[in-house]
């Protein structure tokens, strides 16, 4: 009986060592980790009523202190923790949906804008194939009235967007046989500028026109016609004409000059040459002299 006492009490005394051993190492390892994470890992009531913990084998030390080891080394790559990382994402939450209601508003009102602008597109292209085929229907009417028996037109070359697509003018007088308006004499070219200037200015006339030396390049056939021409939209539209034709001056209404009597000092002179005809007309006697210039300085 002795030797079984000393040998239960020599198992005891083991026991108690180990005891002591798996205590300092509880105590040292809770102590680095309060220390290394700032947690505490206070040993709950129900674990340390039953010792698990205590009870536990070198086994499960080792793979739980394996485990640990993993844990530290993935909080590790992880880095340190950024205490402001909430207010810095809800502050970045804030802008994100800022900046996208922003990119929403300029994707509807970018595309506001093109159907706007392919609106705008479908009553240009419209406006310009009506104003056109009014052009094209005047230069014919125009032209002929220059050029008697002649034949002009206004087209579109190729099958572009008529926005952009090129004009090419043609003309041919009568009897003449002309591929390119530039193969045309300067007198027909000028007039045929005219009549097309005329084409597009009937389609929505004006009160006043102002035609400033038009005529300087016509011969005395071609000044004629153009005169003629003037005359007929005269009955709607008042010209006011700058000239240096004598035939051009005779079919006006109103002569207005400038003179410069002395030097440095100009002078207005005007006339009416329906009031200038008839005092021109003898009538008991010579009148000639009675012409009237009104002037002003």
């Amino acid at each position: 009986w002795q030797r079984l006492r000393d040998e239960a009490a020599e198992q005891l005394h083991e026991q108690q060592m180990r005891h002591q051993r798996l205590e300092s190492a509880r105590t040292e390892l809770v102590t680095r980790v309060q220390r290394e994470f700032s947690t505490n890992l206070a040993l709950p009531d129900a674990l340390a009523a039953h010792g698990a913990l205590l009870d536990a084998d070198d086994e499960t030390l080792v793979a739980a202190t394996h485990e640990r080891d993993e844990l530290t080394r993935q909080l590790e790559r992880m880095g340190a923790v950024n205490l402001v990382a909430l207010d810095q994402y809800e502050r970045e939450s804030k802008r994100y949906e800022f900046l996208k209601a922003q990119k929403d508003d300029l994707d509807q009102a970018r595309e506001k804008l093109r159907r706007t602008i392919r609106k705008i597109n479908r009553k240009a292209r419209t406006m310009f194939m009506e104003t056109l085929e009014q052009v094209r229907a005047n230069f014919a009417q125009t032209f002929g009235t220059l050029f008697p028996g002649g034949q002009a037109d206004v087209r579109l070359v190729g099958d572009e967007d008529p926005l952009h697509a090129p004009i090419e003018i043609f003309a041919r007088p009568r009897g003449k046989r002309v591929a390119n308006i530039s193969l045309m004499s300067s007198g027909e070219r000028s007039l045929t500028a005219v009549a097309f200037l005329f084409a597009i200015y009937l389609v929505k006339p004006s009160p006043f026109c102002i035609l400033d030396e038009v005529d300087a390049p016509l011969d005395d056939v071609n000044i004629g016609r153009f005169l003629d021409m003037l005359k007929k939209v005269a009955e709607k539209t008042q010209f006011v004409m700058i000239t240096h034709n004598k035939k051009t001056m005779e079919v006006a209404n109103y002569l207005y000059g400038v003179t410069m009597e002395e030097p440095g000092i100009s002078k207005l002179v005007s006339v009416e040459l329906g009031r200038a005809a008839e005092l021109a007309e003898p009538e008991s006697g010579d009148r000639e002299d009675e012409l009237v210039l009104e002037g002003s300085a």
